[in-house]
């Protein structure tokens, strides 16, 4: 299962729903965090709670699109999950 998330919205609920979550249930999502943050602290907190992509958004909506159709494609047709 792939899962892109705007942390944007809701920093907490994501975090919560795409980490805590998975972890109580024993399931494994590939996780895109999609953040308008680009500290270090916060790219590092991602991947620290196991996030396997990070994506500072853009505010060029048309590279913005193209963007989510690379990372649509990525997931499900090129990574290999367990």
């Amino acid at each position: 299962m792939t899962h892109l998330s705007d942390t944007n919205k809701n920093k907490r609920l994501v975090y919560s729903c795409l980490f805590d979550y998975p972890a109580q249930c024993n399931i494994n999502i590939s996780v895109t965090i999609l953040t308008i943050f680009e500290a270090q602290q916060d790219i590092t907190n991602a991947y620290n709670m196991q996030a396997n992509c990070c994506i500072t958004k853009t505010v060029d909506l048309k590279r913005y699109f193209n963007i989510i159709k690379l990372i649509e494609g990525f997931w499900p047709k090129t990574v290999k999950l367990p």
